[in-house]
């Protein structure tokens, strides 16, 4: 049995979705899950004594949030010599448009270049549009980016287009790694 840390950032409550799927899907596998968010993620003795570490991040206007940049770039070295993952979950990765999954790539090749992390698995998870809980303006907003990407734009509900076998296939593909690894040894180089 592995100890896997999953610390995320969430807004709205889509990414702390996809990040109790992620953990329920790795604690089925007989693996013990930490989750929090990354604002009160433990002390880095305590971190540093887990056999993985996922992040999951939403993108706004093509960035994830700095609480995560900021976490990835203070604990990189930690990251890079720990079995580590990413997710990044946004509307733009729902998008049938191949010009939208390039943008949702580059935002996560962006963190890594500005954070000195280089996690070996990333997943990019379409999110979700919850209208109705957001502020006037950026309901218009995303409404307006909604429209064209030729989406969903009746701001009267809110629609999720997160692909949940992908999501439990990227925690798959953290166990399938974590198994290849003898617990307690380094995990990369």
């Amino acid at each position: 049995m592995a100890t896997v840390l999953i610390l995320y950032h969430t807004t709205y409550g889509h990414t702390a979705k996809v990040a109790e799927h992620i953990a329920h899907t790795m604690e089925r596998c007989g693996h013990r899950v930490t989750l929090c968010a990354v604002t009160a993620h433990p002390p880095v003795a305590a971190m540093a004594a887990f056999d993985a570490i996922i992040l999951g991040s939403p993108v706004y206007q093509n960035r994830h949030w700095r609480t995560i940049q900021a976490f990835a770039r203070r604990h990189r070295k930690l990251l890079n010599r720990t079995l580590s993952a990413f997710f990044s979950v946004s509307g733009v990765a729902a998008s049938q448009r191949p010009e939208d999954h390039v943008v949702a790539r580059k935002a996560v090749t962006r963190l890594c270049v500005a954070t000195g992390w280089y996690p070996p698995q990333v997943a990019i998870i379409a999110g979700a549009i919850p209208y109705t809980r957001y502020p006037p303006l950026t309901r218009l907003l995303m409404r307006w980016f909604m429209a064209r990407q030729g989406s969903d734009t009746d701001t009267r509900r809110d629609y999720v287009y997160t692909d949940w076998p992908a999501v439990t296939a990227f925690a798959d593909g953290v166990v399938r790694n974590l198994e290849a690894v003898p617990l307690g040894g380094p995990q990369h180089t």
